[in-house]
């Protein structure tokens, strides 16, 4: 039996592959994958060209809270660990206990999310270290919902949900826009430069939840790229953001 609240943190379950994490793309150190891995399946078949982590370089740490929480506010649960060495590279090593997660009661699911990041020698020891260094590579899983926590009569599950992800760094091309001008037909005209000739895409939205590319492939020259967002009139709000890759 188990305390209300808690998951068991492992992501092996008798000797079969489930999930496991994978260094940077060595052809794109910006490009963020997730999958999935049949049980099974030797490691190292998955789509991914990184080398599985392994060894005490690398930190992995769930985060989780009530089923509605939004992924940015996933509380940190302790403890963070490691990852396996040589044939079960790419898997955590599992704490010799279960974590609680804040909020959630016996038998209640939870929202979960497996955060992972070079740790640098021991130097980097939680995420907001990470998210304030952009050459730190790092990785998050897809947020998932666990089955019914803990309880007299519920084996505390597995990261059940949880699928392969690839550490990345974050894109840290300097994206300026230079101008924004209203015209007299009812559409915008933005203007923008970057550091980085890379190929972005220029998405709109009227609510800032759901976003349309409305260009892609920019690649952006010493001068200032020009668009004009012929669709602007027909909506009374518009707001635009670059994304890339």
């Amino acid at each position: 039996m188990f305390a209300q609240g808690e998951i068991v943190f492992n992501n092996r379950i008798t000797n079969a592959l489930i999930a496991p994490v994978f260094d940077v793309e060595p052809s794109n150190p910006f490009l963020t994958n997730h999958g999935n891995t049949a049980s099974g399946t030797p490691a190292g078949t998955q789509i991914y060209n990184g080398a599985p982590l392994a060894g005490t370089n690398f930190t992995a740490q769930l985060f989780g809270g009530t089923t509605n929480t939004p992924s940015e506010n996933l509380t940190p649960l302790s403890p963070a660990t490691t990852f396996r060495t040589t044939n079960s590279a790419g898997f955590i090593v599992a704490p010799g206990n279960a974590v609680s997660v804040p909020g959630v009661l016996d038998g209640q699911p939870a929202k979960i999310q497996l955060r992972s990041w070079q740790n640098f020698g021991g130097t980097i020891t939680n995420w907001q270290q990470v998210l304030a260094n952009p050459n730190i590579p790092r990785g998050e899983s897809l947020p998932f919902i666990s089955p019914p926590l803990g309880g007299l009569f519920i084996a505390p599950p597995n990261l059940i949900g949880l699928q392969s992800f690839n550490l990345a760094l974050p894109s840290t091309a300097a994206l300026e826009f230079v101008s924004s001008t209203y015209l007299t037909n009812g559409n915008f005209q933005l203007g923008f430069t970057a550091a980085t000739n890379f190929a972005y895409t220029l998405q709109a939205s009227v609510d800032l939840t759901n976003w349309v590319a409305v260009a892609t492939n920019i690649f952006v020259p010493s001068s200032p790229w020009i668009f004009e967002d012929t669709n602007a009139a027909a909506f009374s709000n518009r707001f635009y953001r670059l994304r890339w890759p």
